[in-house]
């Protein structure tokens, strides 16, 4: 009854993550009859299908996934490999039709061809389509033949739990499918994942923008559709009090955008990878996020020096940048003698004789920054100044070419509590920087190529 296997207890999670693989019935019936605990893993959970056992089933018809999902009460579905390719009207009568199971509340439909608007979503298509192709496959009696003392599927399919995850990354999945998908359940819905969907448009966005108001993790990088976020702003507002996860990275991503971000207080990890649309005096209200923990502003060319500037010149706009960037995170500088200075931005406010006020309190606490490729002296060594030196456990610098070993070694040495540092195809990736960097963080897992170096 405890799961107990050799004297070691199983999480109940892995116990019903593992009966999910086990397709066959007479084999879950047998299952259920080991203990309590079995019996209550096998009724629920993911229902991951793609195994040899649910082939056979799958090429005669969609009615019997249904069946199988719904005998053993399956809260979730997850496509893995052939069954990737399963048609689009196969996938609309399984997800929309009355084939749908009660209790599916969890999708991830990752790589799957059929969800297109054209075979899930085709115009004009609706819960009659879905029940006539149902009727067809076997999943349902035929019309006339229900019987009076049993309910027939609709108000079966009117009662069905609404989607809360949906996981639909590279997939063609369009205006329709959002429409039919994800709209209905747009109130419920709390993980959204859509990465690669080239075929999303602004009209999915805005019609997101209106659905969906209790998100929690949502994520659209590299939507190439997506070529001006027009209802971006307006989907981060409805739900800014829920977010804790994004991820944006590759899309025209504006001040606008990032206004709407800071005020996403439950914010604790945001990807910006590539955005170049926004400017730093803008991103540095992103630092003052109170739960952000993992921020990633890899390949935001705006953080580095222009592009055409050489020496002194890009020294200079470098240590402005980053200047302006960590301007909010500052370390308060020692009080004067006597108490009366003039606090600049970022800096501190001073209360009486050699009392200082922090100008950065709730200011994030990150443990994860990355800095693909834009990462600078000025900006190594700021960072180390700052608040954020003191919590950060991981930073991404490869790609920087152009660091000093000098300073940034120095720099770097300050950050005592790292754990990670990325430096490959960066300046410091040499044997003499690295050897430097491993007397300098003992603990620190540098990792120079591809291969992991810890550092013990």
């Amino acid at each position: 009854p405890n799961c107990a296997m050799a004297g070691t207890l199983v999480p109940f999670e892995l116990v019903e993550r593992v009966l999910s693989f086990v397709d066959d019935n007479p084999s879950r019936w047998r299952a259920s009859a080991v203990c309590r605990c079995w019996r209550e893993a096998g009724r629920g959970g993911v229902a991951a299908v793609g195994s040899k056992l649910l082939l056979a089933p799958l090429g005669a018809g969609v009615a019997e996934l249904s069946g199988l999902l719904r005998a053993r009460e399956a809260t979730g579905l997850e496509l893995l490999g052939l069954t990737r390719s399963m048609p689009g009207p196969w996938l609309r009568s399984l997800l929309l039709g009355p084939l749908r199971p009660p209790l599916l509340s969890s999708l991830w439909l990752a790589q799957a061809s059929g969800l297109n608007d054209e075979g899930f979503a085709p115009p004009g298509a609706d819960l009659e389509d879905a029940e006539a192709e149902a009727r067809e496959t076997g999943g349902l009696p035929a019309a006339g033949d229900e019987d009076d003392d049993e309910p027939c599927q609709r108000p079966f399919f009117k009662k069905r739990s609404p989607l809360e995850i949906v996981d639909a990354s590279f997939t063609s999945l369009g205006d329709g499918c959002v429409r039919a998908l994800l709209c209905p359940s747009g109130s419920s819905l709390r993980v959204l994942r859509l990465a690669h969907c080239v075929e999303l448009s602004e009209h999915a966005l805005g019609a997101l923008a209106n659905a969906c108001c209790a998100l929690e993790i949502l994520e659209l990088r590299f939507c190439r559709g997506l070529s001006a976020c027009v209802h971006l702003a307006p989907l981060l507002d409805c739900n800014a009090k829920t977010l804790q996860a994004l991820d944006l990275s590759g899309l025209p991503v504006t001040d606008t955008h990032v206004d709407a971000l800071c005020n996403c207080k439950s914010l604790t990890e945001l990807a910006l990878f590539g955005c170049t649309g926004f400017g730093v005096s803008v991103a540095s209200g992103l630092l003052t996020l109170p739960k952000l923990t993992k921020l990633d502003l890899g390949n935001c060319a705006q953080l580095a020096a222009p592009v055409g500037s050489k020496g002194a010149t890009a020294v200079t706009m470098a240590a402005e940048r980053a200047t302006v960037f960590l301007a909010r995170v500052a370390r308060a500088k020692p009080s004067t003698a006597g108490g009366s200075r003039v606090a600049g931005e970022g800096d501190c406010s001073v209360q009486g004789e050699g009392t200082a006020v922090d100008a950065s309190v709730g200011a994030a606490s990150l443990r994860s920054l990355g800095l693909f490729r834009v990462a600078s002296d000025a900006l190594i060594s700021k960072l180390a100044q700052s608040h954020l030196g003191s919590s950060l456990e991981e930073l991404d610098l490869r790609g920087c070419a152009k660091l000093s070993a000098g300073a940034c070694l120095s720099a770097l040495g300050q950050l005592k509590a790292l754990r990670t540092l990325e430096l490959q195809a960066s300046s410091l990736a040499g044997q003499d920087e690295l050897a430097k960097l491993a007397a300098t963080l003992p603990g620190c897992d540098l990792r120079a190529s591809r291969a992991r170096q810890p550092n013990k």
